[in-house]
Formats: structure tokens, sequence, C-alpha cells
């Protein structure tokens, strides 16, 4: 078997000449961060109890414990201003274990003191250290469909997975992998399921227009995925076999130099994707075969960075390829459609900071991509063979300063290129350039009584259609020992792609070069937050609102001459997203839940109240985790609300429910940790999907084995 050849191969890289019978002292090293910003916590003391070892962060926050026997330790870290924490840690025989310690801000009440926490962006939504290594995903997709208000789109195992954000189209929502956007150039659309979940540190949600922060396509999010950063091991390989002919190699080694750290990571995945299921009754009905749902994948990576006293810097590039099946509906399966992708990039980013309050931050990369699509037998229509190449690049530059105690300022610019030639649009159009570009000023204030107000304004120029546009994003928010309270008010808007507006022309198709593009001109958003101690646990809570009605979003409908054709299309929207978050350090249980109640209905003669296409009103999930020395456990539970495959209420689809389980156990070995997992998705065998005519396998299950050190 191909896999098991790799797996053994890769065992004999990573293993290193132990003895297995001595026993040699380890050691612990790593990083002590804000979970809410990512910065190091400094002068933090790390200790094992019961142990002699003890340590204490610098100022970047790292740490290093040496000469423990080999074995489990409960590792404690304590910080002014922050929640204690207790995890739990292997010492290998001779080696030595990473990991990455984030700890959670605790107001302090000092007399005559005041201070206050810096944390990411307002409002942002977080999965990374403990909650991200505690999921069993295959995807960036699998992972960012387990945070609030965040719903994936999926058309079959081994599909593409786009995701919505507040009933927005794919193309609303801006995704950025290490800053670089991987939205497709015709479609506007990101593809989650083309980043592997174990390269992922990271990944970060900001819900609602955010057009003022990072420009267009971000009318209804942003969603960024981190590859970089401190991770608990530095050498791993793995091996996965599962139902559906699945099968997926990968591995990672990390290399400290003189200059920096170096990464390197690869991976290789193969679907067969071939199932028996029944066809609707509304579809005919039946039982058939889904052909040609196959998806194969490589990927390759190299990191690049380092830090001083006042300068972080980091550099990469990635290559990518994957070719899958397009099997088409049920009812009208497509035996020979194919899709094609190969992506290059290159990237890196430079902050700098002067220690008097000045900071300087900096990225760019350069992208190529090309995007085949061929059917030499569509079920209709004719054949196709369509080609799309990109080339592109884009830079940033921000730079912020304190301009007195409490109050700081922000300048940034920005710009991206984008030449596109491809055979999926128009003849006319040619080779398509756009170049976009935005200016924004930002700043931010703490004031009395523990409040705050940040504010940013931006300018940016739409390459296609030449437009200019402005949006700007106010917060203000307050925080107390145990509650906060955030208002905001924003706008946004994202320019038409170029398939709405050259798509090439054929039967029952137009295109619309003169589309506007989709605005949000007014969203108010409120939210409400809670943490406290109960019980031993730690409980956070949290509601928001908001209200933003969108002007011309772009929706593809028939005309009288039964033409498709995209147009500008106002919508209501409004809707409330409740999360809560419960986790017990003492017994390893962590729980997490989330609904979201999204409205969005046309605002047009014959359809008012009518909630737009495949927008489910309704989405929640659930998500419990189990850790306890050797042993983990999770169990994810996702809600689909009822939804519309037409603009208008008839035909509804059911909603349902999905459950994914998964176990794990791991053994200290002289080459490092052993771990074998067991994963069953759709446990309870459901086959309902978020499309019509897209089925799903049901219940499936996977087997994997995992070497760390």
């Amino acid at each position: 078997m191909r896999a098991f050849s790799y797996l053994v191969g890769a065992f004999v890289l990573l293993a290193s000449p132990v003895d297995s019978w001595a026993q040699w002292p380890g050691e612990v090293r790593g990083h002590v961060v804000d979970v809410l910003s990512g910065r190091p916590v400094p002068s933090a003391d790390v200790t094992i109890p019961g142990a002699t070892a003890l340590a204490t962060t610098d100022a970047a926050g790292s740490f290093r414990l040496r000469g423990l026997e080999p074995g489990r330790y409960d590792l404690t870290v304590r910080a002014p201003g922050y929640a204690s924490l207790v995890r739990d840690v292997a010492v290998t025989n001779g080696g030595v274990t990473t990991v990455r310690l984030e700890l959670q801000p605790r107001a302090m009440e000092v007399e005559g003191v005041s201070a206050s926490v810096e944390g990411g962006p307002a409002g942002a939504r977080s999965l990374r250290g403990e909650a991200l290594s505690a999921l069993t995903a295959r995807t960036a997709g699998d992972l960012a469909g387990t945070l609030p208000g965040v719903r994936i789109e999926s058309r079959g195992r081994g599909g593409a997975e786009v995701p919505s954000i507040r009933a927005s189209g794919g193309d609303a929502v801006l995704v950025l992998v290490d800053g670089v956007p991987i939205n497709d150039p015709v479609t506007g659309e990101a593809d989650l399921s083309t980043v592997r979940a174990g390269d992922v540190t990271a990944v970060h949600v900001l819900p609602g227009g955010q057009s003022a922060q990072y420009g267009g396509r971000a009318e209804g999010g942003v969603i960024l995925v981190e590859t970089t950063g401190e991770r608990d091991v530095d050498r791993s390989v793995g091996a996965m076999l599962g139902a559906l002919g699945e099968k997926s190699v990968d591995a990672r080694l990390e290399l400290d130099l003189p200059m920096g750290r170096l990464e390197i990571g690869a991976g290789a995945r193969r679907l067969d994707g071939r199932f028996a299921f029944e066809i609707p009754e509304s579809a005919g009905g039946g039982r058939a075969t889904r052909e040609n749902a196959h998806a194969d994948g490589e990927d390759v990576a190299i990191r690049w960075s380092g830090e001083t006293d006042r300068t972080r810097y980091h550099l990469g590039a990635s290559a990518e390829h994957l070719a899958r099946g397009l099997p088409g509906r049920a009812f009208a399966p497509s035996r020979h459609g194919e899709q094609e992708l190969q992506r290059a990039r290159v990237f890196g980013s430079l902050d700098v900071s002067s220690g008097s309050g000045r900071e300087l931050a900096s990225h760019g990369y350069v992208v190529e991509q090309r995007m085949e699509h061929r059917d030499s037998a569509p079920p209709l229509g004719d054949p196709f063979d369509d080609r799309t190449t990109m080339r592109g690049g884009g830079a940033e530059v921000r730079g912020s300063l304190s301009a007195r105690p409490g109050t700081r300022l922000g300048l940034g610019l920005g710009a991206t290129h984008l030449a596109v030639e491809s055979t999926q649009l128009a003849s006319h159009a040619g080779e398509v350039g756009r170049t976009d570009a935005g200016v924004w000023f930002s700043g931010s204030h703490v004031g009395p009584a523990a409040t705050a107000l940040s504010a940013a304004v931006r300018l940016d120029r739409s390459g296609l259609p030449s437009r200019w546009y402005v949006s700007h994003d106010v917060v203000l928010a307050w925080t107390g020992p145990r509650t906060g309270v955030r208002l905001g008010h924003r706008s946004s808007f994202s320019p038409p792609t170029l398939g709405d507006q050259f798509f090439r022309e054929g039967v029952g198709v137009e295109p619309n070069p003169n589309l506007e593009a989709e605005r949000v001109p007014s969203e108010w958003v409120a939210a409400v937050t809670y943490e406290d101690g109960v019980a031993g646990a730690v409980v956070w809570l949290e509601a928001e609102a908001y209200v933003g009605d969108i002007e011309g979003m772009i929706v593809w409908l028939p005309d009288f001459r039964f033409v498709w054709s995209p147009r500008n299309q106002d919508v209501r929207r409004r809707g409330i997203d409740l999360s809560a978050r419960a986790r017990h350090a003492g017994s390893g249980i962590d729980v997490r839940g989330h609904v979201a109640w999204n409205r969005a209905t046309y605002v047009r003669p014959g359809m008012a109240g009518t909630q737009v296409v495949y927008r489910p009103k309704l989405v929640a999930g659930v998500i419990a985790a189990w850790s306890s020395g050797p042993w983990r456990a999770s169990m994810t539970a996702d809600f689909v609300g009822s939804r519309y495959p037409v603009p208008n209420h008839v035909n509804e689809l059911p909603s349902f429910w999905t459950t994914d389980v998964a176990l794990a156990r791991a053994w200290p070995t002289a080459l490092g940790e052993l771990g074998i997992s067991l994963e069953i998705d759709r446990i309870f065998d459901h086959e309902d999907s978020l499309i019509f005519a897209f089925p799903d396998p049901g219940r499936t299950a996977r087997v994997g084995v995992r070497l760390a050190r």
C-alpha cells in the first residue's frame, strides 16, 4: 500500500539514534501568549507541582524547563492579570516537548491604578490552541464551520467548501490565508477545502461588514487562516485510511536555525467518493450510485520566520494541486465533469516596533493560479473545456503610534492587481486586468470607566467597475469585571465578480457588465458578553444582534425569456448570533455551542418576505471535547434549518442534524508520541445535504496514526 510505504519512510526520517533502553532527561519549552491578541506574556511563572522545575517567561513570552524525567506532568502557568492555566504535557525520553500556552485575561482591581488588556479585532471569533487541537478536522472549512455564524456550503464529500456569513453569498466573504486571498478570480468564492486542517494554527472570523479594515469583498465578513506560529510538536508524520476509498499522508518538520525557524510541510490525499444513494421522490425516485466524485490533492509549503527584540519577519512559499470530479445533481449526473487547480504562492511580512509606541507592519504576496473545468458529455448543454489563468499580487503597509496615553492612531495603504485570462469569460473580454487600491485611517482611545472607542474610515478604488467606495467602522465598548458591551456602526461593499460581469454568453445565459457592487450602507451591531467562574469551570457567553440591509445583492434570476442573468437585488438583512463556552480544566471538559438566526429577504414586488435562495434562517452547532492524560474524545453536532431552493415559498427543504465523533489515544515511545485515532462522520447515518440533489453518503469512518515529537 503506497500510503503505508510513505508512512514507513517518514518514520525513518523522523527517527533519531536514541537508545530505547536508556532513560534520558527531557525538556519542555514554549511560549506563553494572550489568548485574545496572541501577544507574548512576559514574567509569567511556569512550574510543575512537585518538581523543582521553575521558569519565568522572557520579553518574547518564551520559557524552557530542563532536566525532566520522561512521563506526563501538569504544567502550571500564572501571570498577573490572567487566569491560571494547568496544561497536561508529555516529556519523552531525551526529547524536547514544545507547547503554546494561551492565558485568559482576567480583570484586576488595584486601588488608584487602572489597566486595560488589548485584544484582537473587535468582535473576532477565534479558534486556536487547545480548542483547535481538540477538533478532528480534515480541512480549514471543517474548522471554520465550528465558529459561530459561519455556514459552510459543500456539494458532497471531497467537493468545494465555500463559507457564508450572515446569509451572504460566498463571493462576499473574504478569506485570507497568511494574508493571501484565496477567493477565486472568476467566481469570487473561496474554497476552504484546499487548505489542510493540519497546517492551520489559528482561524479568526470577523462577521459583518469589514470593508473599513480589509477593503472589497468583505461585505459579509472576513475569515483569517493562519498556518504560522508556535505548535506543540516540532516533527510529525501521519497517515489515515477511511471509507469511500479515502487515504492520506502528511509530514512536517521544524528546525531552529541561527537566523530563525524553518518549517517544511507536505501532504497528499486521495478519495474515491463512490457510494449508493436514494434519489428523492421529487426528482424521480429510485436508487443510484454516485460516480465521478473523486478528489486527489497534494501540497507542499516551506516557511521561515524569526524575531529580534523589535523585529519580527516571516517568509513562505506554497504550492498545491487538486483534481476532482464534478458529479453534478443526483437526477442529472455528470459522468465526465472534472476540475483541476494548480496554485503557487510566495508571501512575506515584516513587523517593526520602535519601543516608544511606534509600530510598522507590512506584508506582500504574489500568486499564480491555473484552473480547468471540462466535461466531454455534460447532462445539459454543450461539451466544454474551460481554462483560467490568474497572476497577481498585493502589498500592504500599516503604521501606528501612541499619540498620548490611551490614544493610538493608525494609517495604512494597500493595493492588489490581478491579470485574468479565461475561456469562461465572454470572448470580447480577452485578458482582464483589475487593480484595487485603498487607503485608510484608524484611531482608538481608552476612556474613563473602562470604556474604549475605536474608529476607521477607508477609501477604496475598485478596478472593475472603476468606482470609488467609502467604508467606515465605529465601535464603542465597555468592559467590566465580568460583563462587556459593544455597539458598532459600519458600512461595506463587495464588487461584482468577473463571472458576474463577463460570463460567457450561452444557451439561457446572458452576462451583465453593468452590475453595481453589493453595498451595506448602514449596519448596526450590538453585543453583550459575560464571563465568570461556575463550579470550577470558566463560562463565557455572548449575544450579538445586527441589522444591515444589502443594496444591490447580485443574484442570478431568470427573466420573462427564461434567460438567466445576474442582476442587483435589494435585500433586507438582520439576525442574532448566540454563543457559549464552558471549560473545566480539572476534568478536561470543554463544551461550546452557538445558534445563528439570519433573516435575509428580497425587496421586490411579489417576493417580499421571501428568504434568499439556500440561506437557512437558522443554523446551530454544539462541540464537546474531553481530554484526560493520553485520551481525547470529541463530539460535533451541526444543525441546518429549513431553506428554499427557489426564490419563492415553495419546495421547502426540511432541517436536519449531523453528528460526528472522534476518539484518540497517545503512547510515549523512544521515537516520540504515537497516537491512534478513530473518527466517525454522521454517526447516526443522516444523508441530508444543504443543496438539493447533492447526496451525502451518511455514516463513514476513518482510522489515523501519527508520530510526533
